[in-house]
């Protein structure tokens, strides 16, 4: 007779955060894996689970919203550390088959061209699609909403690129545990470090529509100047208002990421506008130089589904009717603002600039790549005036 098998095991968790449903599949195999539920910190779940036999070797990983809850004892803590990916990426990866699922794409849609609809091209976006949404993979959405657009468009240019893009991205996939990797098959909480005693302020913010609604807002910590990003998914929104808030945060964590670091706040107090000398001291620490990083000038496809959120402040903004709109430093170098989703955001910052010409601006945005070349996507535009700064929100 066979033996029975413990196929699943349901725990609840009551602690200090709050409390979470977490459920253990195959708990005594090869094959486990723990599905965490409500506010609980990972560490708490983690203790749980020792004291049952049941934590050894698991990854937590999210199969639902975080409820969020505002703390009014922010406590001090250490300096935040960078979390290194790990094998529990690499196992994701293959669990979910992206390398495969996104060279299925490519195949299909190499195979249709520009000449219209393709049944197999429909198909393996429809895969792609349903796997993207239910994990809620941000970079792969971006990835698919570019083939997407330049598919509709029969854009051979925009197509080529974001193809290019594609067999960046399975390279990083099927290569060694990365950051990219990580964000590609959704960073959650593996490895993740906890952090408090952030002070944070919200100096950008962006609103992706597409496979996914993404929101992604840029913080800066006043205490160290160093730039987080927090990006979230319908159903685990990042709080209402106007960019500028100031978040007194008791809880994070900090994601195996790209930069700047992904953070996920689970508890904080909240002030609507930031002090003015906040709003400057988290602005101060803008990017002067229009110049290419080094590493976006090595690695440019990689901007196509994955942006680096960045905060400039160039000399001037250069509205040219015809040739578009660059960003300028001191030196005379130039960076292109470019619009890979659509131009309502660079309309917006060019009408900004022609309703203030005189007014210093710093932006906050992201570089990213399409058929055009590298150039700044903007987000939000800060207008440094007498009264303090002020923000004006472009793409949302």
């Amino acid at each position: 007779m066979k033996e029975p098998r413990v196929v699943s095991v349901v725990v609840e968790i009551e602690s200090e955060q709050g409390g979470a449903s977490v459920v253990v599949r195959d708990p005594f195999g090869r094959g486990r894996k723990v599905f965490v539920a409500g506010t609980s910190s990972g560490s708490d779940v983690s203790h749980a689970l020792e004291r049952l036999g049941l934590a050894g070797g698991v990854g937590l990983g999210s199969a639902a919203p975080h409820s969020i809850r505002p703390s009014i004892r922010p406590s001090a803590g250490p300096a935040s550390e960078t979390v290194p990916p790990s094998s529990l990426h690499l196992e994701r990866v293959a669990e979910l088959g992206l390398a495969e699922e996104l060279e299925k794409l490519a195949a299909a849609v190499l195979r249709a061209g520009l000449v219209g609809e393709s049944s197999s091209t429909d198909e393996a976006l429809d895969d792609i699609v349903e796997l993207v949404r239910g994990r809620e993979l941000d970079a792969l959405a971006r990835l698919v909403d570019a083939i997407e657009r330049a598919v509709e468009e029969r854009a051979a240019a925009k197509l080529a690129i974001t193809l290019a893009a594609l067999g960046h991205a399975v390279d990083a996939l099927r290569g060694a545990a990365s950051e990219l990797q990580a964000e590609l098959c959704g960073p959650g909480p593996l490895g993740a470090k906890e952090l408090s005693g952030l002070e944070l302020v919200e100096v950008g913010r962006t609103r992706q529509r597409g496979v996914l609604t993404v929101e992604t807002r840029l913080l800066v910590d006043l205490s160290t100047g160093e730039m987080f990003r927090e990006v979230a998914c319908p159903g685990r929104g990042l709080s209402h208002g106007q960019t500028g808030r100031m978040l007194d945060v008791d809880l994070a964590q900090r994601l195996a990421s790209t930069e700047p670091p992904r953070i996920l706040i689970h508890q904080y107090e909240m002030r609507p506008l930031a002090a003015r000398a906040q709003l400057e001291r988290a602005l101060s620490g803008a990017r002067t130089d229009m110049a290419l990083a080094p590493g976006v000038r090595q690695d440019p496809l990689r901007l196509v589904y994955q942006p680096l959120a960045v905060l400039l402040a160039p000399a001037r903004v250069v509205v040219e009717r015809g040739d578009g709109l660059h960003l300028e430093d001191e030196n005379g170098k130039r960076l292109a603002v470019i619009s890979p989703t659509g131009g309502a955001a660079t309309e917006a910052l060019a009408d900004l600039v022609e309703q203030h010409p005189r007014s210093a601006m710093t932006l906050a945005g992201s570089m990213a790549a399409d058929a055009s070349g590298v150039g700044f996507q903007p987000w939000t535009a800060w207008l440094l005036e007498a009264s303090g700064p002020r923000a004006v929100q472009l793409d949302l």
